[in-house]
């Protein structure tokens, strides 16, 4: 029996798959269109406060894991968009920001970050990812944070 029901599966899987691909060799094709497609969504601010609150969160659990340190960054102030890439067609969008801020341990530096549509789980929603300026330990954003500062 469950031979039979994985074989109605796979048959009914199969069906569905062959629909999909007649279905979208009859259909005109429009590529400028079919790029725009993936860059609808709508990105943050850079103090929009769940962006900041990710940032703070994964700063403190990544030292927490991975230095055995309760490193923490304290204040946010100074929230500034750097630049933006929206609607280029090879390019999912993005918003750079700055920020300084006060860590826990006492230092003032500056989070460098980027906001980017299409980067949240599975890529869906939008996601984060930052660098703060002298604790990028082993330069995963370049000299100085410079992979996540305005590329032009």
């Amino acid at each position: 029996m469950p031979s039979t029901l994985m074989r109605l599966f796979c048959h009914a899987a199969l069906s569905v798959g062959l629909a999909t691909a007649v279905l979208f060799s009859i259909l005109p094709v429009d590529r400028a269109n079919a790029l725009k497609i993936r860059q609808v969504g709508t990105l943050p601010l850079c103090d929009h406060g769940p962006v900041l609150n990710k940032i703070s969160k994964r700063f403190a659990r990544v030292h927490k894991f991975y230095r055995d340190s309760d490193l923490a960054l304290g204040e946010i102030t100074s929230v500034r968009e750097t630049a933006e890439r929206l609607d280029v067609p090879e390019a999912s969008n993005r918003r750079f920001c700055a920020a300084h801020v006060s860590l826990t341990d006492g230092a003032d530096t500056t989070v460098y970050y980027m906001i980017l549509d299409q980067g949240g789980l599975a890529s869906i929603g939008w996601g984060v990812d930052f660098c703060v300026q002298g604790y990028d330990y082993e330069r995963a954003h370049g000299a100085e944070c410079r992979s996540l500062r305005a590329p032009f």
